[in-house]
């Protein structure tokens, strides 16, 4: 199925507010208030969700479940993806393990590694995954088939880890950094830096207040 690339944030969106509403026990919701939960419009919901082929029912709505499995299947979460955590500050590190990434039963972070020597690397019998330097990153993910990472390096340094990333095999990336980066076009990355992220909330906050 060919959906654009800016409509997964909607359908990630879409996913939570089904989940939540879910809780409640509710089995049926309106496009309307899908629009109202994540500020969009119910023609635009209704839009996105022609794209599964899921149609609503004029006094019912839509089926929470169907839409659910829908959106899991088309973003891959369906099925358990195994990813690497890359990072140069251990709070960071964890912070981004533990308050996201581990939380969530289809990601599996298989490994993590600091660019850090001062950090004490645990083994393999850890309770949560096993952290390595990243002299060992290449290796681990050659063995291991690794296709997706996460990066968590605020500096220049990031490129030289993405290129190490990329040449043993990381076909998508999530980095969250400052830096400018450059990537081959067969590896798809996206790039979050909070600075940037910051402005564009100030600005918006100003206009709109």
């Amino acid at each position: 199925m060919d959906v654009h690339k800016n409509s997964i944030a909607r359908f990630s969106c879409y996913r939570d507010v089904l989940s939540r509403f879910k809780s409640y026990n509710v089995s049926w919701i309106y496009s309307g208030q899908i629009a109202s939960a994540v500020g969009t419009t119910a023609a635009q919901v209704r839009k996105d969700f022609s794209l599964f082929k899921v149609a609503g029912k004029r006094k019912s709505g839509y089926e929470i479940d169907t839409l659910i499995d829908a959106i899991n299947r088309i973003i891959g979460k369906n099925k358990k993806t195994n990813a690497i955590l890359v990072y140069a500050n251990e709070s960071l590190g964890n912070a981004l393990y533990d308050g996201y990434f581990s939380q969530d039963p289809t990601i599996h972070i298989a490994a993590r590694f600091t660019a850090t020597p001062s950090i004490p690397v645990q083994s393999e019998n850890e309770k949560f995954s096993p952290v390595y330097p990243v002299t060992s990153l290449v290796g681990y993910i050659t063995e291991h088939a690794i296709r997706y990472g996460i990066i968590a390096i605020p500096d220049a340094s990031a490129q030289k880890i993405i290129d190490m990333m990329i040449i043993a095999g990381i076909k998508g990336l999530l980095c969250i950094t400052a830096a400018e980066l450059k990537s081959p076009k067969n590896c798809t990355v996206r790039s979050i830096n909070p600075l940037r992220e910051l402005e564009a909330v100030m600005y918006f906050t100003k206009h709109h207040s």
